[in-house]
């Protein structure tokens, strides 16, 4: 614990703190957006800086270093004098290696070598790493200190030698593999990598530490020194006040402020004061003149000039139709057949607020084009947009003087009239006049007739050009902050967004490149397919610029090589989504981006992985402190130690199916939960609630869990304020409902931590606390354009705040009436309200962004877009808080209602739509589509109808578009009752209805944002089929507000559906197959003809069916994922081995790799992805698959494209494959020398494979003990006899010895003399050169091989002697095998009989001596004569093979533990077995031999003298059995010696009878000694003579 401060302490640290939280609000970077604002602030430093002379300064330095480059930059432009005293105290020195690691010192040296890291400065590009070093060596010496294992003093020059031979043994043994574990107590080698050398003692510890601390402080000098500079002072202030306006000729960055929107082009040269607005179809229609006739094109530039210079004559102004009352529509003659058409409009200029009249062309026609109708029509249209308007576009100024032009009218602003819903002009229209009407004023966009834009028709450059834009749309581009847009499905939120970033980027090429750097713009989504259309648009639109200074020569060229162009473009038949990932031009890390890579137009999905590589960089790189490093770790979840990159191949296959998304939220989750808690519940609510609401709204940020407690989002009353825990606006849902979901989302929790996944929610809340962790990376954005921003989780926007610190630079467009997606769950009011509550800053100085709304549908018409206003109105009107309210939409033109089919039989009016008279299928075209519920529902159409042309789902129809659109059954199909949809009938006057509650409706609410959104699917024409009750409530709503017309019920059924050709099917199915339709894009193709595309599709949705089905299929629910898997695979091998494209080719082999791997055929799967050139992800694939060959030649081959950590452990786990296997040779070839394959194998314990190749490089004796350490004792035995060397003789020597000694110990059981073994070992033994033996182990040698052939007279002399040099095991080994045989003494005399009991007695001796032993475990004898071993110092290992091992059982060991060649026995266990194996051994030998000595030699008249013989020297009995003596003294003596012998022979029962204790006390303290003792006894025959 630290200690407790002073008040005094208290008080200074208190006034630094106090001086720090100034300084931030002095320089808050949100008030400082000028170059004055700036001055003024550096003016008050000084009187902040002496508030801290008396406080603490170290205190002040750790609030602000938290802020990034506040602190530098107030050293750099604080004064002379105020510098001086700051820097005199930030340089106070350490006075201990401990000290500094914990100072103020060593805190600013690591965050200057970040922040400083790019400054101009030469010295900064090695002074991190020396910090690093010698941060990392002080923390050494400080370990070394502590641990205790330096000396106290210095030691002596010899001692030093010593100790210089110790450490570099310790080195040595340190410096091999981890695995071995033969690392010291603390690691020195940041010493030496500092340049140090290794104290020994403490007081060189000190003084090292002492040398260190003083170059860190000079360099911490230098780098405060480095802050007063010119240079370094300016990056600072760039680095911390990015968005400064600077009066100067430099700036640092373009700000809303600071730019115009030059985005208007100005008229062609030549071209008069009329500006021209030109038709998109007007464009097609010159660039088919251009390229069919040439002299055609000049008579219609001609005529176009003429218009633009006021020219207006009979044959150019010829009006066409309209009159006083209508808007007169002109046409302009250029050839016999051909006119131009047009009308005089009238623009808002946004500069000069003027508007000014302008002619809008509408195209060229001919004759037989031109329908008087269709104009008058259009006449009309125009007209009904009020008399102003009328008047302003039949007035014109009078004739120049000079040439007698017309000038364009100037009139003031007129008040926006919105499109009437439905013009009268729409009266007496056939609907085919009514479709064109809306195509050419909706559909068609009118752009500027400006030089670039005939040099772009000139040059054949397909390219895009910025159209006319209304003055409520020029008011958001003008815009000078940040803003809100919201509009319904098709208003022109992205244009309007993507022509305000065009105009920031074109003003700062045209007139800041030189002052500023270029403007970093990020456009964010979530549909790569919407992020690559922008950013082709966008391409296109720039790309219109770069012909304005062209000639006519560089234009002719340019329209060749485009042609050309053309001819070999493609489109990419991939999946966007996939392959934005794979191959994307973009760097791996958001640190890496460039100014060249601006502006970027990406997903929220790959802004995150850019920002998370960059923090795995920065980890990798070490650009942080330790301490953040860790934290850092901690977040990412990165194991200390292990790299944090990786490659863009590594990171798709380690987070692919690591990362939950909806389709892996269906697939591996909600298949998996309870039906009871699944009842009335969908998975995309379920899946929305949790991501939207649960973890990803405001109110889950503020909770330390990183999602709502169950109170909070149940919504239970808090029982101190008596409110509600989470207000309604982000309940969608009823209360009994939300206690469901939560059940859910906590085994949805337990689940996806099991299996080590994350979701979006959980990525988003990482990154926010990476940001808190090491700080926001890379340079700040400049602006910020987030579409569909309803898409996104709430928190999401923090993310991208936190990129971009320009308060000006947010741009955010949504609707969230289309918030069908998963995980929306806000509205605009309450995204406003968490920025505002996130901006910096005190709350006075935060700016409230305005809000815009787009009210005006370019998209479809207003019968279409007042059937889905309708719908809104009863949200808006019911559920208030589930959407954002706006003004009522408009369509630019009217149309027809949408068309409602429900009378009669459903099946009847079905076979009308579908078939034609003949009962054929009618097919609809590629234009249009018909709208089902879900996929079950476009199954069951399938099956009934067959192939009538496009079908999708509600849910995947967002994002698309079409002429016609078909609702089929949307109300049938849906899983709301009627019970509930009746609630609608309150809007219908005279209906009953239930009475409206909101928790009990709620699904009503969603069901209208899909009907809305399959509504705004429909350009031209909408039909809605469905004869169920339940559509009846919405059908009278609709009627009763005069939105549909009902399809009388006696009339035919007209033909709706309308052909296309086969390109048209070509085109469509393409865009189907972008929006990752793939069924239907199958069908498209297989329409089309191209039946290399429909493979591709059916690959594609074979896969997308593998993905969705249950990983173990249930008995009649079809084929398994695994199956299906193994058919997708297939496929996608064979459309890659037909595709000509080389990346489309790689991309469907590697496609077909994922596949082989998720059906376990990981060989076909490293195959695939070999043939993908992803030769990481194959490696791996034969590292799964255990085809190590073709994994060790990936990586051989292609070294240089397999991740080196890939190709590390793919070599590890190969070299202990081949090891193993018995492979040497192939694993020889993965080390760098023999010798480091020999220490891996030393290390990993793989001895035999060891003694393998010591074997082959001759190093027998080596192998041999590696031989031995397997237990290959014979292999071992052979290859040190192979040696030749007395050292390798002698342990071949031992090495047989040890293992006869096991095979033929004491009481060997017989089965076991028949071991292969023992001969085995004894032929070796045959081969050693016994000059090199020692006498004693030959002796043993020769013992065995005399036991083997059993040669008792060899066992007999060799006992001898082995007794004479105490060799107490080979002793009783040799006579045990001598007395086992029967006594033989009837025929041997008394020197016989004498030597047989002497050897006899020798061998019980030694058994008598070895069972008193009092721990006869530990007596190496009797474990060398019994066989047994110590394990461990109370565990003994008894062979299989000995009389021991027969013993062990659960009654007399039941602690034994068995192994593979026997038992292990405990101490306690084992004790009692030796001596009752000896002492029994003892007994029966000396019983049987008191045996058979009784019935050999006492024989009457065996041991007693002749009587007759003595006296007369000769004995008349025939075959006298008496002792003949002839030298009496002598034999007298033997006879005496053969008793006693016998009698000492039978006195060694005493050590199997008699105690050990009992023995040794009778033996020491005899209690008669007139008697002798047992020691004066000697068989010697001098002591016994008489």
């Amino acid at each position: 614990m630290s200690p407790l401060l002073s008040p005094k302490e208290y008080k200074t640290r208190a006034q630094g703190r106090a001086a720090a939280h100034a300084l931030q609000a002095l320089f808050d970077t949100t008030s400082l957006i000028s170059e004055a604002d700036a001055d003024t602030a550096v003016g008050q430093l000084d009187h902040i800086l002496s508030d801290i002379a008396s406080g603490d300064i170290h205190e002040f330095v750790s609030v602000l270093a938290y802020i990034p480059y506040l602190l530098e930059f107030v050293l750099s432009v604080s004064s002379d004098y105020m510098f001086a005293l700051l820097s005199s105290v930030l340089t106070t020195r350490p006075n201990t290696a401990q000290d500094f690691l914990f100072s103020t010192a060593a805190r600013l040296l690591n965050q200057f070598s970040l922040s400083l890291s790019d400054a101009p400065s030469v010295k900064n590009t090695t002074r991190r790493q020396t910090i690093e070093l010698a941060s990392s060596a002080l923390e050494t010496l400080s370990r070394l200190e502590a641990c205790g294992t330096l000396a106290e003093e210095d030691v002596e020059q010899s001692d030093s030698r010593w100790a210089a031979k110790s450490r570099e043994k310790r080195e040595r043994g340190r410096r091999r593999s981890t695995v071995s574990n033969r690392g010291t107590t603390v690691d020195v080698q940041p010493i030496r990598d500092y340049g140090g050398t290794v104290p020994s003692s403490k007081p060189q510890a000190r003084a090292l530490a002492t040398k260190i601390i003083d170059d860190q402080m000079e360099v911490l000098k230098d780098f405060l020194q480095e802050l007063r500079t010119e240079a370094t002072a300016q990056y600072v202030k760039e680095q911390y006040l990015p968005y400064i306006i600077q009066t100067g000729p430099a700036a640092a960055s373009p700000t809303s402020e600071s730019q115009d929107f030059t985005l208007y082009f100005a008229s062609a040269a030549g071209f008069g004061p009329w500006r021209l607005s030109i038709s998109t179809r007007a464009g097609r229609d010159l660039r088919r003149a251009r390229n069919e006739d040439a002299k055609r094109f000049d008579i219609i530039l001609k005529k176009i000039r003429d218009l633009s210079n006021g020219y207006f004559t009979k044959d150019n102004h010829k009006m066409l139709s309209g009159g006083k009352i209508d808007v007169p529509i002109y046409e302009a003659k250029m050839t016999r057949d051909s006119r131009l058409v047009y009308h005089i409009h009238c623009d808002l200029d946004f500069e000069s607020k003027v508007e000014r009249q302008v002619i809008r062309v509408f195209g060229i026609y001919t004759h037989a084009q031109i329908d008087q109708r269709f104009w008058d029509a259009m006449s009309r249209q125009l007209g009904s947009k009020g008399p102003e308007y009328r008047k302003r576009q039949g007035f014109s100024l009078r004739a120049t003087k000079r040439d007698h032009a017309v000038l364009p009218g100037e009139f003031p602003p007129m008040e926006e009239t919105p499109p009437a819903a439905l013009s009268p002009a729409a009266d007496g229209m056939t609907r085919e006049n009514m479709e064109q009407l809306h195509s050419l004023l909706a559909l068609e966009k009118f752009v500027t007739f400006s030089q670039e834009f005939l040099n772009n028709i000139i040059a054949d450059q397909d390219v895009a050009h910025v159209f006319d834009l209304s003055p409520h749309e020029q008011e958001i581009m003008a815009h000078p902050s940040s803003c809100f847009v919201l509009g319904r499905s098709g208003t022109g939120k992205t244009t309007t967004m993507l022509f305000k970033m065009l105009a920031k980027e074109r003003s700062w090429a045209d007139r800041f490149r030189a002052s500023m750097s270029k403007p970093r713009q990020l456009f964010v989504t979530q549909s790569v397919v919407l992020a690559q259309k922008v950013q082709e648009y966008f391409a296109r639109l720039t790309q219109a610029f770069a012909t304005a200074n062209l000639s006519p020569e560089e234009l002719r060229k340019m329209a060749t090589a485009n042609e050309l162009r053309r001819e070999a473009a493609r489109i990419r038949m991939v999946d966007e989504d996939e392959e934005v990932h794979w191959n994307s031009a973009l760097p791996a890390r958001y640190g890496a981006l460039s100014d060249a890579d601006f502006p970027l137009f990406v997903t929220y999905d790959h802004l995150c992985r850019l920002l998370e590589g960059e923090f795995r960089h920065l980890l990798e790189t070490n650009k942080m402190t330790s301490a953040q490093a860790s934290i850092l770790r901690d977040i990412l979840q990165l194991r200390p130690g292990t790299s944090a990159g990786g490659a863009r191949a590594l990171y798709m296959a380690d987070k692919k199916f690591s990362f939950v998304d909806y389709d892996g939220f269906r697939e591996n989750y909600w298949a998996h939960f309870p039906g009871s808690l699944k009842q009335s519940l969908n998975p995309e609510l379920v899946f929305g609630e949790f991501l939207g609401v649960i973890k990803g709204s405001e109110e889950a940020l503020a909770c330390e869990a990183g999602f709502l407690h169950q109170e909070l989002y149940c919504g239970s009353e808090d029982q101190r304020t008596g409110a509600f825990m989470i207000s309604r606006r982000t309940q969608a849902t009823s209360p009994a409902q939300r206690e469901a979901i939560y059940a859910l989302f906590e085994l949805y929790t337990r689940m996806k931590k099991s299996s080590h996944q994350y979701d979006a929610a959980d990525r988003t809340r990482m990154l926010i606390k990476c940001f808190g962790a090491a700080g926001v990376p890379g340079r700040p954005l400049s602006f910020v354009y987030v579409d569909e921003v309803q898409d996104n989780l709430l928190i999401d926007s923090l993310v991208l705040r936190k990129l971009c610190p320009n308060p000006h630079g947010l741009f955010w467009a949504g609707d969230t009436a289309q918030t069908i997606s998963t995980g929306s769950a806000f509205r605009f009011n309450d995204l406003k309200a968490f920025m505002y509550r996130g901006e910096f800053g005190p709350v006075a100085k935060r700016e409230q962004s305005e809000t815009f709304h787009l009210t005006t549908n370019y998209r479809s018409h207003s019968g279409i877009v007042d059937c889905a206003y309708s719908l809104v109105e009863v949200i808006v009107k019911y559920w208030p808080d589930s959407i954002d309210r706006l003004p009522q939409e408009r369509g630019m033109t009217a149309g027809p209602k949408p068309l409602f089919f429900s009378h009669g039989e459903g099946g009847e009016l079905q076979q009308a739509l579908f078939r034609d008279p003949e009962g054929g299928s009618i097919e609809f075209g590629t234009h249009q589509c018909i709208l089902v519920r879900n996929n079950a529902a476009r199954l069951r159409l399938r099956e009934e109808m067959g192939d009538v042309g496009q079908i999708l789902t509600i849910y995947e129809s967002k994002g698309l578009e079409f002429d016609d659109v078909l609702l089929y059954n949307p109300f049938e199909d849906s899983s709301v009752s009627y019970s509930q949809w009746a609630v609608l009938l309150n809007e219908v006057e005279g209906q009953r209805a239930p009475v409206f509650e909101e928790a009990k409706f709620t699904d009503i609410c969603r069901e209208l944002k899909h009907l809305y959104v399959a509504i705004t699917r429909a350009r031209m024409n909408l039909w809605i089929f469905d004869c169920s009750l339940n559509a009846e409530p919405l059908r009278l709503l609709w009627m009763a507000k005069n939105l549909v017309e009902m399809h009388p019920p006696n009339e035919p059924v007209p033909r709706l559906a309308v052909s296309s050709s086969k390109e048209e099917w070509a085109e469509a199915a393409r865009s189907l197959f972008s929006k990752r339709h793939y069924s239907e894009a199958k069908l498209g193709f297989e329409r089309a003809g191209l039946h290399h595309e429909r493979d591709i599709a059916l690959a594609y949705m074979l896969r997308e069916e593998a993905l969705s089905a249950p990983a173990v299929s249930r008995v009649g629910t079809g084929p398994s994922q695994s199956k299906l898997f193994s058919q997708a695979a297939k496929q996608f091998k064979a459309v890659a081995d037909a595709e000509e494209s080389e990346p489309e080719k790689r991309a469907y082999y590697r496609i077909a790799a994922e596949c082989f791997s998720r059906c376990g055929a990981h060989h076909r799967a490293g195959v695939s992805y070999r043939a993908a050139e992803e030769y990481t992800l194959a490696a791996q694939a034969y590292r799964k698959a255990g085809s190590f060959d073709d994994a060790v030649e990936i990586i051989k081959s292609h070294t240089d494209d397999v991740e080196p950590e890939v190709v590390q452990k793919i070599r590890d786990v190969s070299r202990l494959h081949y090891i193993r296997e018995d492979k040497i040779e192939n694993a020889r070839a993965l080390f760098e020398d023999d010798e480091e394959a020999l220490e891996y194998m030393d290390d990993y314990g793989l001895d035999a494979s060891r003694a393998t190749l010591l074997e082959r490089l001759g190093r027998f004796s080596e192998a041999a003990e590696c031989c031995l350490q397997e237990g290959e004792r014979l292999k071992a035995i052979e290859l040190l006899v192979r040696d030749h060397s007395q050292l390798s003789t002698t342990r071949a020597a031992e090495c047989i010895l040890d293992g006869l000694w096991q095979l033929l110990s004491l009481c060997t059981p017989e089965e076991h003399w028949q071991n292969d073994m023992i001969p085995d070992l004894l032929g070796q033994f045959e081969l050693l050169d016994r000059t090199w033996v020692d006498d004693n182990a030959l002796n043993e040698l020769l013992m065995f091989r005399a036991v083997f052939a059993d040669d008792v007279p060899a066992l007999a002399e060799l006992g001898d002697g082995f007794a004479r040099v105490d060799n107490a095991a080979a002793t009783v080994l040799c006579f045990d095998q001598v007395f086992s045989h029967s006594f033989a003494l009837e025929d041997v005399d008394l020197d016989g009989i004498t030597i047989c009991f002497g050897r006899f007695l020798s061998m019980v001796r030694t058994l008598a001596w070895l069972v008193c032993q009092p721990n006869p475990c530990d007596q190496k004898a009797i474990q060398k004569l019994l066989a047994f071993r110590p394990s461990s110092e109370e565990t003994f290992f008894v062979s299989s093979s000995t009389h021991l091992f027969t013993l062990c059982n659960k009654q007399s060991t039941p602690g034994m533990q068995t192994t593979a060649n026997g038992v292990l026995v405990p101490r306690w266990e084992l004790e009692p077995l030796v001596k009752t194996t000896l002492r029994d051994r003892l007994k029966g030998h000396v019983e049987y031999q008191n045996e058979m000595c009784h019935t050999a030699l006492h024989i009457p008249g065996r041991l007693q003298p002749c009587l007759l013989f003595a006296a007369n020297q000769a004995c008349p009995k025939y075959e006298c059995r008496q002792i003949h003596v002839q030298d009496g003294v002598i034999t007298y003596n033997t006879l005496i010696r053969i008793h006693v012998i016998q009698i000492m022979i039978y006195h060694t029962l005493y050590a199997c009878d008699i105690p050990y204790k009992e023995l040794f006390y009778q033996q020491r303290y005899e209690t008669f000694y007139l008697l002798g003792t047992f020691a004066l006894l000697t068989l010697t025959s001098q002591i016994l003579a008489p």
